[in-house]
């Protein structure tokens, strides 16, 4: 067994999208989606994940009033919709090969 160093660094910037109900679901479901792509994209063990920049490149409010039967009770909804671009430092440890 040799003697050598399992930790290692990368840096990663990721684009995603998002849309919700409030602008809070919105940034959770960006954080939530973000870990889910970091962890789609290293090849070892996750150790530690540091959001180094988000720059919100994009964000749409939409504003629509649905009614029942056309007619009665209308209800306003509101739709966000935003696109963030994430700087992101990643510790991971390597994954051991097996030869």
């Amino acid at each position: 067994m040799e003697d050598r160093e399992l930790l290692q660094e990368k840096d990663y910037e990721i684009s995603i999208q998002s849309s919700g109900k409030s602008r809070e679901e919105v940034y959770q479901n960006l954080f939530k989606q973000l870990r889910n792509d970091i962890h789609s994209h290293i090849e070892g063990y996750l150790v530690e994940m540091h959001v180094e920049s988000m720059r919100l490149v994009h964000e749409e409010i939409e504003k629509f009033t649905k009614k029942f039967l056309f007619f009665f009770l209308p209800v306003e909804h509101t739709r966000f919709t935003a696109t963030a671009v994430f700087r992101v430092r990643v510790v991971e440890i390597l994954k051991e090969r097996d030869n």
